[in-house]
């Protein structure tokens, strides 16, 4: 008790940072448990959430890893952040009447992939718009249809380039984007 006290006196920031950590553990076990399901709504008016996690996290998984009992796995950070992304762009997206956005979530595969499904003008649609996975502790962008794109938003979240391979480019092109090869 004295510890976080003085954490809390000397480093504020690293106490919220203590206390977010804190809350985003726990909501990772009681979804892993199954007690939470959300349905997203947003302006996607047929979206289908077999399993979401949105949480807003903003710091890295440095600052994680030093923190004792709070310690969390870089890998249950990363499937956070995929989660958070992929659902923010489901619920940020414009749906025609007939086409629904499915975000399928394989947690223990780490699969994850955003999918949409309908018909338009008596014609069936249906499309992976994106899809990562987590390979060996790195992100791995396997497509990305989407305008925003994925790796700037997981940059913006805290994820490091080195540990986002964009794998919809070619293994000798991967070096000169900045981000990992592999």
């Amino acid at each position: 008790m004295i510890f976080l006290y003085a954490i809390y006196i000397f480093a504020p920031e690293l106490f919220v940072n203590l206390v977010r950590v804190k809350q985003l553990v726990d909501s990772l076990k009681r979804a892993q448990a199954g007690e939470r399901g959300i349905s997203a709504g947003g302006s996607c008016s047929k979206t289908r959430v077999r399993l979401v996690m949105g949480y807003q996290v903003g710091f890295t998984p440095e600052v994680i890893t030093g923190l004792g009992d709070f310690r969390m796995e870089k890998i249950e950070l990363y499937r956070a952040y995929i989660q958070q992304v992929l659902t923010d762009y489901v619920n940020e997206c414009s749906s025609d009447s007939e086409v629904r956005s499915e975000l399928v979530f394989d947690t223990v595969r780490d699969h994850y992939q955003v999918v949409y499904a309908g018909w338009v003008s008596r014609r069936r649609m249906y499309g992976c718009v994106l899809h990562l996975d987590i390979i060996d502790g790195k992100i791995w962008i396997q497509h990305d249809g989407t305008e925003v794109g994925m790796a700037s938003e997981l940059v913006r979240l805290g994820v490091p380039k080195e540990d986002i391979v964009l794998t919809f480019h070619e293994p000798f092109v991967r070096q000169y984007t900045g981000f990992a090869v592999g």
